[in-house]
């Protein structure tokens, strides 16, 4: 019978001697170069180079459609759709105004407009309006 071969490190090719049979790696450093993706074969492209390849899984139809100007964002909302309100203490969060006049638990902005569209709908429900899925 031969001695068994002694294994190579996948990273840097030195021999090891491993502890488990499966092991590729001759420590945690090679272990963790290859799982980022073999940064000692791959050297990085210097800062404000551009790739050598562009790859786009987006159709043209979308890469031709012109981008929004400016986002609704919670720090970029001026002022909040009518009948929402913005909270006092906590200012990146809101209030429905609801059909009582009260005020609805805080809310972040996405779900206050869902909230107030699903009051909207049910008002124009009960008045028998064709107003019912309109944006706020």
């Amino acid at each position: 019978m031969s001695a068994p071969a002694t294994p190579f490190c996948s990273t840097c090719g030195l021999p090891f001697l491993p502890r488990r049979s499966t092991r590729r790696f001759c420590s945690s450093r090679c272990r963790l170069i290859n799982h980022r993706g073999s940064a000692l074969r791959t050297p990085p492209r210097p800062a404000g180079e551009r790739a050598s390849a562009f790859l786009s899984v987006a159709s043209t139809q979308l890469l031709l459609a012109p981008l929004p100007k400016k986002r609704e964002t919670l720090s970029g909302l001026k002022q909040p759709p009518p009948g929402i309100l913005r909270d006092e203490r906590y200012p990146a969060m809101y209030r429905v105004i609801l059909p009582d006049g009260s005020l609805s638990d805080m809310l972040n902005l996405t779900r206050a407009k869902d909230a107030f569209a699903v009051l909207r709908d049910q008002a124009a429900a009960m008045r028998g309006t064709p107003d019912a899925g309109k944006s706020p």
